[in-house]
């Protein structure tokens, strides 16, 4: 099984879910999009088409607050490279490789890679519709990592969560220096998920929103 963060976070919520969701795989109805979902995925599908430089335009909330810092992304590319939506994999090694060959171990997208010269950090950004919550943090730590695997020669990654209806941030600085704690500490986490024999119910107030429960017909007992 290739890993993600999405699949990684459900097991923490709940077990169940995720033995549900990856690898039974039980098959629910689909759900409309909330206008929530919609809104931030405009938002997304707008932000990444102006960096491409596809369109001169942005979603509203965005050009009003964030349209200067934009098209400063977009400018640095004189010096820099960027990747919007920059589509990543890592094997149990480590090591760098595509989204879905059969030896990755954990993969995802970034909605933004900045690649500076050599001398310089890398930066990630995440950006954030809707709330502020801690788990975000563990998201773009394994974004962080997983820079520094597709490209070595630079000395560290600064990444960023983005909260666009906040305008607030979370930054964190990952030195290279520190890859030999970095690396065995990602491995242990996503060997916990793959060596699991069990998978229990968590119930808590996020049920009511879960597609598996008992609300909604699924198989959850709660």
């Amino acid at each position: 099984m290739v890993y993600s963060y999405s699949s990684l976070a459900t097991y923490k919520q709940c077990p169940a879910k995720f033995k549900f969701a990856y690898i039974d795989r039980v098959e629910t109805g689909v759900q409309p999009p909330s206008p929530a979902m919609e809104r931030g995925s405009k938002i997304h599908e707008s932000v990444e088409q102006f960096l491409l430089g596809h369109s001169e335009f942005m979603h509203p909330d965005i050009h009003k607050n964030y349209g200067q810092f934009m098209s400063s992304l977009r400018e640095d590319t004189v010096v820099s490279t960027i990747y919007p939506e920059y589509k990543w994999g890592i094997t149990w090694e480590m090591k760098p490789c595509s989204y879905a060959v059969p030896e990755c171990m954990l993969h995802g997208y970034m909605d933004l890679l900045v690649v500076p010269p050599v001398d310089q950090n890398l930066a990630v950004y995440e950006w954030k519709t809707g709330g502020i919550y801690p788990e975000h943090i563990s998201q773009i730590h394994k974004y962080g990592v997983a820079a520094m695997c597709h490209f070595p020669d630079h000395p560290g990654v600064d990444a960023m969560a983005t909260y666009f209806d906040h305008q607030d941030y979370r930054k964190i600085h990952y030195p290279r220096t520190m890859m030999f704690e970095y690396k065995p500490f990602l491995r242990h986490e996503i060997g916990t998920v793959a060596d699991a024999t069990k998978f229990p119910e968590m119930p808590s107030f996020k049920c009511k929103w879960c597609q598996f429960s008992r609300d909604n017909g699924g198989p959850c007992r709660f």
